[in-house]
């Protein structure tokens, strides 16, 4: 099993593991508050994820055929948000991300609005439009 389907099941399954929309908001709210400040250099409006609710940036990098993302937001709970979309895709190489079903955003997208469904839609596209061009 390659490392992307480790992550999405582990992810799955602790998602899975919480009983009201409460504890799974908590969970994603603890684990935004993982997420690592970007440098200041990299909050520039071509970096800014357009079509969300709150401000955020993506940088996305390529280092020995894997993608490097950095995901930066102040929004407390689209912080939890983008760290798990984080958690999964950085650090994966461009064949995984290629040929990932993105079977974690089909079980995310119940618990969100469908505007920030959007958001997460967009964030994963522009995931995937990088890796498709670093595999050029």
């Amino acid at each position: 099993m390659n490392l992307i389907l480790k992550k999405e099941k582990y992810l799955i399954k602790k998602i899975k593991s919480f009983y009201s929309l409460e504890e799974r908001y908590l969970f994603l709210i603890n684990h935004g508050k993982k997420l690592l400040l970007m440098n200041k250099k990299n909050l520039i409006d071509k970096n800014l994820i357009e079509d969300c609710q709150s401000k955020l940036w993506i940088k996305i990098n390529l280092n020995k055929k894997k993608l490097i993302i950095k995901i930066f937001t102040t929004a407390l709970f689209p912080k939890g948000i983008v760290f798990l979309i984080k958690y999964i895709y950085s650090n994966s190489s461009l064949k995984e991300i290629q040929n990932y079903n993105h079977n974690f955003y089909k079980h995310l997208k119940s618990f969100f609005s469908q505007l920030r469904n959007n958001g997460l839609l967009f964030i994963i596209n522009k995931i995937l439009f990088f890796n498709y061009k670093f595999l050029k």
